[in-house]
């Protein structure tokens, strides 16, 4: 996404990267705050998400899981971005 944002705006993906920075951040401290994602019914396993945007009013997603202390971001959507499907994300 980073480098989607970069060709059309430098400073916008400089911007973007701040903001998913503090996403990943806020992860660290405590990612069980987070709401469960809404694709989460489709998956055997527990699907979470955070929301986070940048000062020009983007909001985007960040979907994870977490395993014990570890967590994994598999994917991010951006505005417009249709949900996820089994296809996009690992099994198990």
């Amino acid at each position: 996404m980073f480098y989607y944002i970069q060709e059309r705006s430098p400073q916008g993906a400089e911007r973007w990267e701040r903001a998913f920075e503090h996403c990943l951040s806020r992860l660290q401290d405590n990612p069980y705050v987070c709401g469960l994602a809404l694709e989460n019914d489709a998956f055997d396993y527990e699907l979470r998400q955070i929301l986070f945007g940048t000062k020009g009013g983007q909001r985007y997603r960040a979907v994870f899981r977490i395993d014990d202390d570890c967590v994994t971001v598999y994917r991010l959507r951006g505005p417009g971005q249709a949900s996820l499907s089994a296809k996009d994300l690992p099994t198990g």
